[in-house]
């Protein structure tokens, strides 16, 4: 687990969950904390990894999915400022506390 050096006015904290073995066919957990203190989870896929999950399949659903070009930290933070800004509550997993 490591943090992201977010510069937000509403983001408390982001944390990236385990480790990405390819930055273009990949996925990953992050949690994002609110400086309002609310907490919500994702699931960050690249559109690569989309498509091999959807081999043989006719659906593929992930509460809190987010999908970016490539799993960079950059991509990782432009997604969550993007959800923050269409309204959080949409996107995320609430984490209870």
């Amino acid at each position: 687990m490591r943090q992201l050096d977010v510069r937000h006015p509403a983001i408390a904290s982001l944390l990236v969950i385990g480790n990405v073995a390819e930055m273009i066919d990949d996925n990953i957990d992050i949690i994002l904390e609110l400086k309002d203190g609310r907490k919500f989870s994702f699931t960050a896929f690249t559109p690569a990894n989309l498509a091999r999950l959807m081999q043989g399949r006719l659906s593929f659903v992930s509460p809190g999915l987010l999908v970016v070009h490539r799993l960079t930290d950059e991509a990782l933070i432009d997604a969550v400022v993007d959800a923050i800004e269409q309204g959080i509550e949409q996107f995320g997993v609430v984490q209870r506390r």
